[in-house]
């Protein structure tokens, strides 16, 4: 509902482990133009098991992995499923190696913090919900806890960041 009220327009990109949630991805979708992505989660833990991991596992952070490559020529938001757009995603189309960071509200707290905004991508600080990118700036994500940190991180170090300073 979220998306439908604040980009009735996206291109939806939805990973399915489960046949039996087909009919609800179709059902939530219909208004949409979308591809789903049928996911093997006993092969997706096989590959994920020869990956190093810092933090403890969590091998559906690695399901981005297999939508991205067929996502082209876009910029992109990563919703999990219990995210929910509380704040209207801000951004203009610029060069594609720019990223945005914007604040956001989850669960009532403002993130990045005031300590982190404009400076720092920490951990426990930031979201999916807070960045834009361009698909050509796609950066693996790791199979791991935590895996939108590194993710944000990591495209942080490789493009231009523009913070944005608003929740609308």
């Amino acid at each position: 509902e979220s998306i439908r009220k604040f980009c009735p327009s996206a291109y939806l990109h939805v990973t399915v482990d489960d046949y039996k949630d087909l009919s609800y991805v179709h059902d939530i979708c219909k208004d949409f133009s979308y591809n789903y992505y049928l996911i093997d989660i006993d092969i997706v833990q096989l590959f994920c098991a020869k990956i190093p991991i810092e933090r403890s596992p969590f091998i559906f952070n690695h399901y981005i992995n297999i939508a991205m490559p067929f996502i082209k020529d876009a910029w992109c938001m990563v919703l999990d499923d219990d995210d929910e757009l509380v704040s209207k995603p801000y951004f203009e189309e610029k060069e594609t190696d720019t990223i945005y960071l914007s604040r956001t509200e989850i669960e009532g707290r403002i993130i990045p913090s005031d300590i982190n905004f404009g400076k720092n991508i920490e951990f426990k600080d930031i979201s999916t919900l807070c960045v834009i990118f361009h698909s050509s700036q796609f950066v693996e994500w790791t199979p791991q806890r935590g895996g939108d940190y590194q993710f944000i991180k990591d495209l942080h170090e490789k493009c231009t960041t523009v913070w944005l300073d608003k929740i609308t």
